[in-house]
């Protein structure tokens, strides 16, 4: 080989050797750039990891997912959600120990309900879904309602926001104080995933707007004199008042030797019913006989006290027809019955007899009335009876606004302005004190009283009174007649069912759609 080819091997071999190495830097370069695309990869991955987690346990996810469509609006999971916690705990807040015996175990809590049965029917498989369709059924009538209030130009006050407002902040304040960091926090808890605030703030406004659409829809039916007096008439005297008293003389019971078990059983016989009617016809002469008062009660007592050790009557005042136990109803209901009338009647199971005594009857064909009050309370002792010297302090201080006002205008402008100011009436602090069409027997009987004295407007006069859950004085304003009370019932009645039917039609159209995102409901 000539110096010259082995000089040209050198340089192809060094070529050869620089191209090697040019190639397997290449290589190089390519593992480098395919590992930096691997980690950028991962950590885009890792990224969207975690923004999931955090759109998961923020509650985004469900807040954002649809599950539900009525006509053309749709809810996300969390909105579905709030209803339905809302159901359970309105259900919960309503029934309370009760709720068991309807077969709902309140105390594994509501993310138990889906693996409850329900046992109140057949219609659902579990809690889950009764409460499932009860808040989708609410949603839809809510949705309903605020349609319509709507296209009818019913809307919400400024009042009405601050309201709401104030109950969330109410609310706030309360779980903070139970260990919550906020009410997002409270919501996501006690309601479920993506719950918050401003779902919950929505719901109430939209049930405070569906309310005001319902009244106003009430409000637009209207009845003459004439229509109201027919239907009270179609009632047949059901909701005609009566006052009576009762004492039910219980037969004695016999009792059977003991069989080889050691049961006995026992059963009222021929001979002991006889006796529990002797005992009562004895009741009926004494009643009868005793001219010492024409109190019908005190009559009454003293003559079933002294025949059944001590006992004493059941008192009935403006009682409906209606509610009138069957064993006897058509002799309380006899037109020709009188006050005084007293009578001996078997009950229905023939366990003994009925004393009965008829006192009063009234068709509610008198006028309502309307009065403005302020009542002063008495402060109850400890053990929650009332002193002499507590009643005697609410008297004086009712005394002192009573004379403020004789001594001031003296007109009904001004006690309204005192009962706002003094009044310790929940139901009319607000309104000066108004009460409107009163019915006979619904107030306290000193309050009654004063209502169907027969005076004119302006009149006034304190009285003391007294009920089961206080003790002190009304200062009452005679403000005038209403319309009657048999017209008022009958507007009610007829009122109720025409929303009723209104309502029926509103909702029917608005028919829940699940959507695919129905299954994150509840979660």
């Amino acid at each position: 080989m000539s110096a010259n080819s082995i000089k040209q091997e050198r340089i192809n071999a060094r070529e050869e050797k620089l191209n090697r190495k040019a190639q397997a830097a290449k290589e190089a370069e390519k593992a480098r750039a395919k590992e930096r695309t691997g980690w950028i990869i991962g950590a885009v991955v890792l990224v969207l990891v975690v923004l999931f987690g955090i759109f998961v346990s923020t509650g985004s996810l469900y807040r954002s997912i649809s599950a539900l469509k009525i006509r053309d609006k749709t809810y996300s999971s969390a909105e579905v959600t709030y209803y339905y916690a809302n159901e359970y705990w309105q259900f919960v807040q309503s029934y309370g120990s009760f709720a068991s015996y309807m077969g709902l175990d309140v105390n594994s809590g509501i993310s138990s309900l889906g693996d409850q049965a329900y046992t109140a029917g057949d219609e659902y498989a579990t809690w889950k879904d009764y409460f499932l369709r009860a808040a989708e059924t609410n949603l839809a009538a809510q949705q309903a309602l605020g349609d319509y209030a709507t296209e009818n130009g019913v809307t919400l006050t400024e009042e009405d926001y601050a309201s709401v407002d104030a109950d969330l902040a109410s609310l706030e304040e309360s779980v903070v104080s139970g260990g919550y960091k906020n009410l997002d926090m409270y919501f996501s808890i006690a309601y479920g995933k993506g719950v918050n605030r401003k779902i919950a703030r929505e719901a109430a406004l939209l049930q405070k707007l569906a309310s005001k659409a319902y009244d106003y829809a009430s409000s637009q039916f209207t009845y003459t004199d004439e229509e109201l007096s027919e239907y009270y008439d179609s009632l047949e005297g059901e909701n005609d008042k009566y006052d009576y008293w009762y004492y039910f003389a219980a037969a004695e019971k016999e009792y059977s030797e003991p069989d080889e078990d050691g049961n006995v059983t026992s059963e009222v016989t021929e001979q002991t019913m006889a006796d529990a009617q002797l005992k009562a016809q004895k009741v009926v002469t004494a009643f009868k006989g005793d001219d010492s008062t024409e109190d019908f009660e005190e009559r009454l007592n003293a003559a079933v006290g002294a025949e059944f050790e001590g006992a004493s009557c059941v008192v009935k005042k403006n009682t409906t027809a209606s509610s009138i136990t069957d064993d006897f109803k058509d002799w309380m209901t006899d037109p020709e019955r009188t006050a005084g009338d007293i009578t001996v009647i078997p009950n229905v199971s023939e366990t003994g007899y009925y004393i009965v005594v008829f006192g009063r009857y009234d068709d509610n064909h008198y006028p309502t009335v309307s009065v403005r009050h302020i009542l002063i309370k008495a402060v109850p002792e400890e053990d929650g009876s009332y002193s002499d010297l507590g009643l005697e302090e609410a008297k004086v201080k009712a005394e002192g606004i009573y004379t403020q006002w004789k001594n001031g205008e003296a007109t009904e402008e001004s006690f309204a302005a005192l009962a706002n100011e003094y009044s310790e009436d929940d139901g009319s602090n607000t309104n000066g004190g108004l009460y409107e069409n009163i019915y006979k027997g619904q107030m306290v009987d000193s309050f009654d009283e004063f209502c169907f004295a027969g005076h004119k407007h302006g009149d006034t006069d304190m009285v003391a009174a007294a009920s089961s859950t206080y003790a002190g004085y009304h200062i009452i304003y005679y403000v005038g007649e209403g319309e009657l009370y048999s017209n008022y019932i009958a507007r009610i009645k007829l009122s109720s069912d025409d929303t009723e039917a209104w309502y029926s039609a509103l909702t029917e159209p608005y028919e829940p759609v699940r959507l695919a995102g129905f299954k994150q409901v509840a979660k």
